[in-house]
Order: C-alpha cells, then sequence, then structure tokens
C-alpha cells in the first residue's frame, strides 16, 4: 500500500537573553538519540512510549546453551606424529589457544586428536596412529574430530570428560566443516557442562555406542546449526539433557535407539527451529520432560515413557511432550505416564500439539489434583490441543483429560473406566467434540460440565443451516452442550444438533459487518472461504472483533498514520531544534549539513498497534544573509522509517522526501522563525498473517 502526505507549514517563535557569538563558513551537526524502556527524556515523552516488559513462561526454565567449544589449532610441525601412548599418557599435547578455529594444516590432515592433526580420511582410535582410550580434564578443550566434509572419525575405546578445574564446557568428539564423527564406544561424562558429541558448521554427529552422563549438566549430544545428530546406541544416566538441537539442525533418535534420563531435564530438546525426532525409546525418571520444544519442533515415532517417585508435588507441568514459544509438538507413536504430577502433552501461549497416536495415564491416585495429579494434556491459555481421528487417550483409574485454560479438539477416543471418579477436566479448560470424535466410559454419571461442538459438525459454512446426529457418548458425558462458534446458535433435539448462522450484521454493530453479510457466498475462491471459515470460528465476541482485526487490518492502518507522523515529526523537529538555536543572523552565506537517528519502541493504544521504530534523516542546506538581522535559507532532507510491529505481525519500510524554505529573524532578545515545509512519504506494509492455531 503506498501513502502520499502533504506537509503544512510550521512556525516557532524563540525568545531568549543570550545567544552565541557569531558564526560562518561551513556547519555541520549530528544527533543521535537512542532510547528504551523509560529513559527516554521526559521533555519528550507521550503516552506513545512504554516500558518493555517479558512475561514469566509457566514451563521450567531452559538452561541457555553454551558456546559450542570449536577444535584446537593445529600446532605447525612437519610431520604428523605417530606417538605411542597409553590413556593416561598426553605428554605431547600443547596447550590450546584463547579463541580456537578451525583452520586445518594441510600437512597434517583434517581429523585431530588431542592436539594434532593426522593424515588419513577414515582413522579409527583402536588403531595407529590413534591407539588407545582417552581421558580429558582440561577447560574448554574438544577431544577428538574432524573438520572436513569426506573425513570420518571413529572412536572405538573409551573417552572420558573428567571433573574439569573450572566447570567449563568440555566436548569429546566434535564434527565441523561437514566432517563426521561416530561413536562406537564409550563415552563417560563425568565432569560439570561436559557434551559428549558436539556437532556444528554441516558436521554430521552418529552415536552406535554408549554415552553415560554422569554429571547433572551434562549433555549426551548437540547439534548446532545446520547440521544433523543420530542416536543409534543408548544415552543415559543422571544428565541435564540427551540431545539438545539448537537453531536448524535436526537430531534423530532411531528405532535403536534409547534415551535413558535420571534426576534430569529433558529427553530431547529442539530450540530456534531445530528439528527432534524420537524413533526409538526415551524413558525418563523424576526428569521433567521427555521432549521439548521451545521454538522448534518435536515429533514422537516411538515410545516415550515418563516415571517419578511421586515425591514432586509442584512439578504440574512437566510433560511427555512439551512446546513454548510458538513450538510444535506431534505424537504419532506412544505416550506413557506412569507418575505422578506430569502431563501427556504441555504448551503454551498460541501453541498447537498434536496426538495421532496413543496417551495412557496410569498414574498413582493423587493425592490433592491441583499438586499431584496427572493429565493427558496441560494447556495454558489460548494453547490448542487436538486428538486427532486416529488418536486414544486412555485415562486408566487415576487420570485426567485436560488442565489449564486452554482448548482440546477431539476426533478420535477418550476412554474413561468407571472406576475413574476424577473430573474429566480440570481448571477451567474447555472439551470440543468434532465429527466422529467419542468419549468411551460405561458410567451413566455425568463427567464434565459443558461440551462444546466444534465447526466440524456445521458440514458447508455457507449453509444457514446444519444438521449433524450427535454420538450417544457426548449426550451421557455432558450436563450442558453448546456450539463452540461465536457465529452459530445450536438447537438440540435429542441426539440431532441443528446449526443456524447468525447475521454478520448482527454479530458487529461496524459497517464491515454489512459488507461481510453481502459477500457471504461460496465463491469457490479458496483463498477467500478459508478467511470466512476463520471468522467464523470465532469462540467469542472478542474472537470475532479480534479476527476482523487482523484480516482487515484495522489496527494496521491507524498504526501507518502514526508511523508518517512520526517520520515527519522528527526530521521537522530536528530542522526547527538547530534553526532556532542559530546566534544572530550571519553576515556570510554557510552551508548546513545533519544527520539524526532515534529508535523508539511504540506502544499500542486506541487502536494503535505495537512497533519498534527505527529513523533516520540526512540533511543538506544553505543559509543566506538578507539584511543584519534577517536571513533565509532553504534545506533537502531524507528521512527513512523502519518499523516492526510487536509479535511479528508485519514491518514497514517508509522513505519520506521533504524540502525546507524558511526566514529568520534575530535581534536583541527575539529570535522569529517561520518556515515552509513541503515533500511527500512512500511505504509499503508487509503483513505477517498467521492463523496456523485459529483454524481450530
Amino acid at each position: 500500500m503506498k501513502n502520499f502526505n502533504l506537509l503544512l507549514l510550521a512556525v516557532t517563535l524563540q525568545t531568549s537573553s543570550v545567544f552565541a557569538q557569531e558564526q560562518s563558513g561551513l556547519i555541520f551537526w549530528s544527533d543521535y538519540n537512542y532510547f528504551k524502556d523509560n529513559t527516554r527524556p521526559m521533555s519528550q515523552t507521550n503516552n506513545s512510549y512504554f516500558k518493555l516488559s517479558t512475561q514469566a513462561i509457566t514451563l521450567p526454565p531452559i538452561v541457555p546453551p553454551q558456546k559450542p567449544v570449536l577444535p584446537p589449532t593445529p600446532p605447525i610441525i612437519p610431520t604428523p606424529p605417530t606417538p605411542e601412548h597409553s590413556s593416561t599418557d598426553h605428554a605431547h599435547e600443547v596447550e590450546p589457544p584463547e579463541q580456537p578455529h578451525t583452520t586445518p594444516s594441510p600437512k597434517n590432515g583434517y581429523i585431530f586428536y588431542g592436539k594434532y592433526y593426522y593424515p588419513g580420511k577414515t582413522l579409527y582410535t583402536d588403531k595407529a596412529p590413534l591407539m588407545g582410550d582417552f581421558t580429558i580434564n582440561k577447560d574448554h578443550f574438544v577431544g577428538m574430530g574432524s573438520i572436513l566434509t569426506g573425513y570420518t572419525l571413529f572412536n572405538k575405546n573409551t573417552l572420558t570428560i573428567d571433573n574439569n578445574p573450572h566447570n567449563t564446557t568440555t566436548t569429546g568428539m566434535q564434527a565441523s566443516g561437514g566432517g563426521t564423527v561416530i561413536n562406537d564406544g564409550n563415552i563417560n561424562i563425568n565432569g560439570l557442562y561436559g557434551t559428549g558429541i558436539n556437532v556444528i558448521s554441516d558436521g554430521l554427529g552418529i552415536n552406535n555406542g554408549n554415552i553415560h552422563l554422569n554429571s547433572y549438566y551434562a549433555t549426551g549430544i548437540q547439534i548446532y546449526g545446520n547440521t544433523t545428530g543420530i542416536n543409534n546406541g543408548t544415552i543415559s544416566g543422571n544428565g541435564y539433557q540427551g540431545v539438545q538441537v539448537i537453531g536448524k539442525g535436526h537430531f534423530t533418535n532411531s528405532s535403536t535407539g534409547v534415551i535413558d534420563i535420571t534426576n534430569g531435564n529433558i529427553g530431547i530438546c529442539a530450540s530456534e527451529g531445530g528439528i527432534g525426532v524420537n524413533d526409538g525409546i526415551i524413558k525418563t525418571y523424576n526428569t521433567n520432560f521427555g521432549m521439548f520444544s521451545p521454538g522448534g519442533t518435536i515429533i514422537n515415532n516411538g515410545t516415550l515413557t515418563m516415571d517419578d517417585t511421586g515425591k514432586n508435588p509442584n512439578n504440574i507441568v512437566s510433560s511427555g511432550m512439551g512446546v513454548s514459544e510458538a513450538g510444535v509438538a506431534i505424537n504419532n507413536g506412544t505416550i506413557n505416564i506412569n507418575g505422578r504430577s506430569y502431563s501427556g502433552m504441555s504448551g503454551g501461549k498460541n501453541t498447537v500439539l498434536k496426538n495421532f497416536g496413543l496417551i495412557n495415564i496410569n498414574p498413582p491416585a493423587p493425592q490433592e489434583i491441583y499438586t499431584d495429579g496427572s493429565f493427558a494434556f496441560q494447556l495454558g491459555h489460548s494453547a490448542i490441543g487436538t486428538n486427532e481421528p486416529s488418536g486414544v487417550i486412555n485415562l486408566n483409574k487415576n487420570g485426567i483429560l485436560l488442565n489449564g485454560k486452554g482448548t482440546l479438539h477431539n476426533w478420535g477416543k477418550i476412554v474413561k473406566p468407571t472406576d475413574n471418579n476424577l473430573p474429566l477436566i480440570y481448571r477451567g479448560g474447555n472439551l470440543v467434540m468434532e465429527k466422529g470424535g467419542s468419549i468411551v466410559t460405561s458410567s451413566e454419571k455425568k463427567s464434565i460440565e459443558t461440551i462444546y461442538l466444534g465447526k466440524s459438525y456445521m458440514g458447508n459454512n455457507y449453509n444457514l443451516m446444519s444438521k449433524a446426529t450427535l454420538d450417544n457418548t457426548i449426550i451421557k458425558s455432558a450436563k450442558e452442550i453448546k456450539s463452540n462458534l461465536y457465529g452459530y446458535k445450536l438447537i438440540l433435539h435429542g441426539n440431532e444438533a441443528i446449526f443456524s448462522k447468525l447475521s454478520f450484521s448482527v454479530l458487529t454493530n461496524d459497517p464491515l459487518g454489512n459488507y461481510l453479510e453481502n459477500i457471504y457466498y461460496d465463491s469457490k475462491n479458496p483463498s477467500k472461504d478459508r478467511l470466512f471459515d476463520i471468522i467464523l470460528s470465532s469462540k467469542s465476541s472478542n474472537h470475532f472483533e479480534n479476527y476482523l482485526n487482523e484480516i482487515f487490518g484495522r489496527g494496521y492502518f491507524p498504526s501507518l498514520i502514526y508511523q508518517t507522523r512520526d517520520a515527519i515529526e522528527f526530521g521537522n523537529n530536528n530542522i526547527l531544534s538547530h534553526l532556532t538555536e542559530i546566534p544572530k543572523v550571519l553576515s556570510k552565506e554557510r552551508y548546513i549539513f545533519g544527520y539524526s537517528f532515534e529508535k523508539v519502541n511504540k506502544s499500542g493504544y486506541d487502536n494503535i498497534l505495537e512497533y519498534n521504530q527505527e529513523l533516520n534523516s540526512l540533511f543538506i542546506g544553505k543559509n543566506y544573509p538578507l539584511t543584519s538581522s534577517i536571513s533565509s535559507g532553504w534545506l533537502l532532507n531524507y528521512t527513512r522509517l523502519s518499523d516492526k510491529f510487536k509479535n511479528d505481525y508485519g514491518k514497514r519500510e517508509d522513505n519520506l522526501f521533504q524540502g525546507t524554505g524558511y526566514l529568520n529573524y534575530n535581534k536583541n532578545n527575539f529570535n522569529g522563525l517561520g518556515a515552509l515545509f513541503l515533500g511527500y512519504s512512500k511505504g509499503d506494509l508487509d503483513r505477517n498473517i498467521q492463523f496456523d492455531y485459529s483454524q481450530y
């Protein structure tokens, strides 16, 4: 979209008893301002500036990843050594430099072991020249690795990471630069912050053997960036996490892989767009998560089992699969919850968790539901859980279906035995039954206060009226049945549900309501029909209005006006502030140059969306004396505006071109300035509309 603006006349008057001395020649001024939180000067503060804040995440915090340890710089030696040493003889090693890098030594090869590089594309630790076990007890040390595509290092022995002196990150094997490391032996991590296998810079790391975690902050495998890791063996012990994926990397626990964590934090963690897949077995005991993702994707195709001693009553957000910060969780396999205070799947705001497989909730009887109950889903406000048509949830004797303020949509099967006397839902969440979904129970007792019917029952959304036959289990399980959609009225006749669409003009008193009613028909246009589907999926009047705001930009366009105004005021204020500070009218001509920069966080108010703003202005002009007390001049300025809406809703860049003519009167204690600003702005808005979770 394009915006054009005509800038108007601006006049400023200033009086002062003291003026600077007369100057002539070339004048340059530069103005730099940076504002964050509430540090903006009060004279420049208005209600459009706000203090940055953060929201507490309900899930347990994840310790920030340690910076990957890079392999050592090779020593400059004429020929590669072939030392014969035992597992404790490393006298030939040299200390690593303060900032090691991955530059290879052409003479020595691309596989390093200790402090030396060795020739050969495929080397084994149980054969010369790498014969023997290896023990690491130094700070910031990498034991062995490969740094180039086509070069592979196999560990066939025992690699031990002992207690490093200053508790710094220490790595057993590392793959970088496309190189490959494979563990066919044993890696024992005894030191704090030790990592068994570290993969960076397009490397590949594979564990076919055993990685033993003997320290709480130990990590079995770390995948960093665009790299790949595979576990075909076993990662086990008392460690912080079995696997950590950071960035766009990909990790797979294969069908033969086992990750077994006791008294730790996470089995597999995938963050910042990373992907973690379990095709094998994940077992945990007194551990927070089997799989967890803040901003990445986790997929379970295997078996994930959570156990504990029942002595951790406040850990109710721990789960088999947990996500936050727009993370994605998909269960195609089996999740077994055998301990108290766990959930099968848990998620925070605006996250979607999908179950296509089996979730078994089979804990001991809770002493108190809130502190040590176990749930199939733990969903924060606006989080969505789905039990897909192939999904089965077994609550057994002591399981609860849902906890939290989120919503669970059920196309599959929920099994609640007669001897389960616990509520189906705890603390305010919503259960939405979709077409084909059922609640299997032999109890005649109503197990839920309200069940909502989802839009899959509506059939063609463009029908003014739809009918559907409900499963008997829905009628038996709920005291009340309602429509989950704000735009439909529900009428029940026995097992028959009749849905009647309400008029858009009734749903909103905005003129947009009449417009929508006039264009509401099956257009065979997938994009248009999808937008109507989203609007009609609203669950309340607030949802409805928010969808209208997002789709039709009702919050964006007022923001654009303010943003352009900000650019105009920024440029004009800088010009005026300089010109009004000019001392007595100069007797000589002079040139004027200027540059200004400002960065501000703007708050949302009165339908104005929150956004972060950067402004840059460049000025050039000339001043001409007319009389001893009057001068005039002109300035040309270019202002660049860069705005990013909060929550990645969109961004905008605007270019403002302006010409200014002014007349300055300055005599005695009076200074008067008249200025005429003429120009135009031209800006494009890029919107990033995300409705992935809204479809539910």
